[in-house]
């Protein structure tokens, strides 16, 4: 565990300011969780890249709660229509690549008011108040806190090649189908995983998470099917010690980012290996699939049952919301 610790430590790769100090990465910015609750609930933002699009196609936050050791997961569908204003460009998959310029004051880092922004100096702290373009993990983040009114605490960036290598470093998963599935690694080609059990490395693992061709649902199925992918590899890990989980991670160290500390790890990870593969629950966003000829696809948030979900799964301490708190903007289409 010790040779572990310090591999991870000396790392340039994984930590968001390029060390293993604590990374203060925007959180200024952000909506966290609240002081009263911080001991019983985290809130961590998974996220999954295209490197060659810098597309999101993979968007969860994770409920950790710490005090009754479950782990709860809000799968964003990549499709979700987020507006065309200036938070967010259309879909959430292309937030990330879209970051905005916005008026934030130089000294204490939080946006400024419209009236701040005439005058040029923040009220709050006498700051100046400069221009300056988000970074593209802080206007997913921002995205998110604004249309969902949920915090994130820590976020994890993958791409797709660092999510194939953490898989082959486990030794591959086994995955249970109920019937036969062609999945597509590209628009052509195809693999055939058969009904019953599967055995998937990391490149087939890959493409049965990205692969939405063979869903009727289109990205409503993928949805769906990660959940089976994502509860395989629970199992497995549920079963491995700490150093071999910390060995795995090293493995894909170049293909994660993270603002979490070494610190911020090392008190997780213990949590987290108490929580076994049935304290594990993923949904999707509540909404519906939307799609007009000609027109581009978008998955529609039901703003009323996305409330409710959050209060049941997403909200164990503290405040409730109403569909009053999910802000997304009408469909124009």
């Amino acid at each position: 565990l010790a040779a572990s610790v310090s591999a991870l430590y000396n790392s340039n790769s994984i930590f968001a300011d390029g060390s293993g100090k604590e990374a203060d990465f925007a959180k200024t910015e952000r909506m966290l969780t609240d002081e009263e609750n911080r001991e019983n609930v985290t809130y961590f933002l998974i996220v999954g890249v295209d490197k060659s699009t810098k597309l999101t196609d993979c968007i969860w936050l994770m409920c950790f709660d710490n005090k009754a050791h479950k782990i709860n997961v809000l799968q964003i569908p990549r499709d979700t229509y987020v507006g065309e204003d200036s938070i967010a460009p259309h879909k959430i998959n292309a937030v990330y690549e879209s970051p905005k310029t916005v008026n934030w004051c130089g000294k204490c880092g939080k946006e400024a008011t419209e009236d701040e922004i005439e005058s040029g100096s923040h009220t709050v702290c006498g700051g100046k108040v400069e221009q300056r373009k988000r970074n593209n993990i802080d206007e997913l983040i921002h995205c998110i806190n604004s249309r969902l009114s949920l915090p994130v605490d820590y976020y994890l960036l993958f791409d797709f090649e660092g999510f194939e290598k953490v898989v082959d470093a486990m030794g591959g998963v086994d995955l249970y189908l109920e019937e036969e599935l062609k999945i597509y690694p590209n628009k052509t080609d195809y693999e055939t995983l058969h009904a019953g059990q599967n055995h998937l490395d990391g490149a087939t693992a890959l493409t049965f998470m990205r692969n939405r061709k063979t869903y009727a649902e289109g990205d409503l199925g993928r949805v769906k099917a990660q959940r089976k992918l994502i509860k395989a590899m629970m199992e497995k890990v549920e079963k491995m010690s700490l150093t071999d989980m910390l060995n795995i991670l090293m493995a894909a160290k170049g293909s994660f980012k993270t603002d979490m500390s070494l610190k911020d790890m090392r008190s997780f990870l213990a949590p987290l290996k108490k929580c076994d593969a049935d304290a594990l629950y993923m949904f999707e966003l509540p909404g519906e699939n939307y799609w007009k000829k000609g027109r581009p696809s978008y998955y529609i948030c039901d703003e009323e049952k996305t409330a409710e979900a959050f209060n049941e799964y997403m909200l164990p301490y503290g405040r409730k919301m109403t569909a009053y708190n999910i802000s997304f903007p009408e469909p124009n289409f």
